[in-house]
């Protein structure tokens, strides 16, 4: 468990939500026919998954709808800049 702690800690310092941390035992089963059940001594296996999802936060879509809208003006005035004049006949 020591380990999971600092994995924890980094991705929720970092751009991570949703974290879940699983543990899983592996127990062995004693495999004889008229009875199979689980092994008298238990000396068990235990392993962490941990999951997370990156996320991006608000202020970073906003940040990117805003340039995005930006770059489209930009493109649409530098057509118009472009564009051949045309004067009346």
């Amino acid at each position: 468990m020591n380990q999971v702690i600092p994995t924890v800690q980094a991705l929720e310092g970092g751009p991570f939500g949703l974290l879940e941390v699983e543990e899983l035992l592996l127990r062995p089963y004693k495999a004889v026919s008229s009875r199979v059940r689980p092994a008298d001594r238990m000396v068990a296996h235990t392993g962490y998954l941990i999951f997370a999802r990156k996320v991006e936060s608000a202020k970073s879509i906003l940040t990117g709808q805003a340039s995005d809208a930006i770059q489209s003006a930009g493109d649409e005035a530098d057509s118009a800049e472009t564009a051949p004049d045309e004067q009346p006949a």
